[in-house]
């Protein structure tokens, strides 16, 4: 039977501090991502098991953030076609090209505003702003 070290190694876990007890707090580094933290041997090979990963926390952030990303690429897909390159960041400082699969118009935005605000289409939306505008001039 291998020994604790040895299947924490085998999940991708290295051990810094000696091996005390299964059960007593540990250094580890993952060695997938170098991130070193402080864990019970017996709880990462418990997740390994149950979850099917080692447990990392900076890995177990990075693929969070990437599912969260993928989904908010996803949404926009939906509805428009990206035509600039997007990393799925969901902050306002950064402005994607779009093609709106509706109406076929292409326009610069923010991410966010396509999810969180419903934007359509830039283009049309003025030209239904400036028809609105002409025929209240009209009156």
């Amino acid at each position: 039977m291998s020994t604790y070290p040895e299947r924490l190694e085998a999940i991708g876990i290295q051990l810094i501090t000696p091996f005390t007890t299964a059960k007593a707090k540990h250094s580890m580094m993952c060695l997938n991502c170098d991130h070193v933290w402080s864990a019970t041997p017996i709880a990462k090979l418990q997740a390994f098991k149950k979850r099917g990963t080692n447990g990392c926390p900076e890995c177990t952030t990075i693929a969070k953030y990437a599912t969260e990303r993928a989904a908010f690429i996803a949404k926009i897909e939906e509805r428009f076609e990206i035509l600039s390159e997007y990393d799925g960041q969901q902050n306002t400082a950064s402005w994607i090209i779009v093609r709106n699969k509706s109406c076929g118009h292409e326009f610069e935005t923010s991410p966010g505003n396509l999810v969180h605000k419903h934007v359509e289409c830039a283009i049309c939306a003025g030209a239904i702003r400036s028809d609105a505008l002409a025929r209240s001039h009209n009156r």
